[in-house]
């Protein structure tokens, strides 16, 4: 028979005790590993979402700007609205601003505030 004091002396010795510590550490690790793939993730689908936003608002842009140098009339304010809108949105850089401002100076002279403010009221209906 295995006495008490004899499981207890194993159990107290520098290799469980090492083990016990190694073990604790991998799990640390493992942890660790975990939270940085959550993270990881995490900045992988933020990115891609921020990506896909950029290029549906490069798509808008582009159909807009093609509407503003258009022949028709309708289409030239409503390709204006959707530039003054895509200007608005909050992560848009700057130098996207001065293209669309620089289009938009180009066709002020054609299209009055007015027309714009209507086209976009048609729009929102």
């Amino acid at each position: 028979m295995i006495s008490a004091e004899t499981v207890t002396d194993v159990a107290n010795s520098p290799q469980v005790v090492a083990a016990i510590w190694v073990a604790s550490g991998a799990l640390f690790v493992g942890l660790v590993n975990v939270g940085v793939t959550i993270w990881q993730g995490h900045l992988t689908r933020t990115g891609t979402a921020s990506r896909e936003n950029r290029e549906q608002w490069w798509d808008r842009f582009v159909w807009a700007a093609e509407r503003v140098e258009g022949p028709d009339d309708d289409y030239r304010e409503l390709g204006a609205t959707v530039l003054r809108q895509l200007a608005s949105v909050d992560w848009v850089e700057a130098s996207d601003k001065d293209m669309i401002d620089a289009i938009l100076e180009d066709v002020t002279d054609e299209i009055s505030d007015a027309d714009v403010e209507e086209a976009s009221d048609e729009q929102n209906n």
